[in-house]
């Protein structure tokens, strides 16, 4: 599954959040927190090939909640080896 993530705009958590719901197949329960991100990308995310392209201006407005998201990614990355990530500014 290939998802891509635009974070054009987007300056906060929420943002970040109903942007990932809005560009990927995420379950009700999804809990709008890296926690609950961290779940599904362990869970359901092997083969998943997952891209955030225009990060600068998150980056920028929430630096220490993107290098979190950063973490939490590889730390899925590292628990699920199919999973693909990459991040664009």
């Amino acid at each position: 599954m290939k998802y891509t993530v635009d974070l054009s705009g987007v300056r906060d958590r929420e943002g970040l959040h109903e942007r990932l719901r809005a560009s990927m197949d995420l379950p009700d329960w999804y809990g709008n927190n890296l926690d609950a991100l961290y779940d599904i990308l362990t869970e359901e995310g092997n083969f998943w090939d997952l891209t955030f392209t225009a990060c600068g201006e998150a980056f920028r407005a929430m630096p220490d909640y993107m290098a979190s998201l950063v973490l939490t990614l590889s730390d899925a990355c590292d628990v699920m080896p199919g999973l693909m990530v990459s991040l664009a500014l």
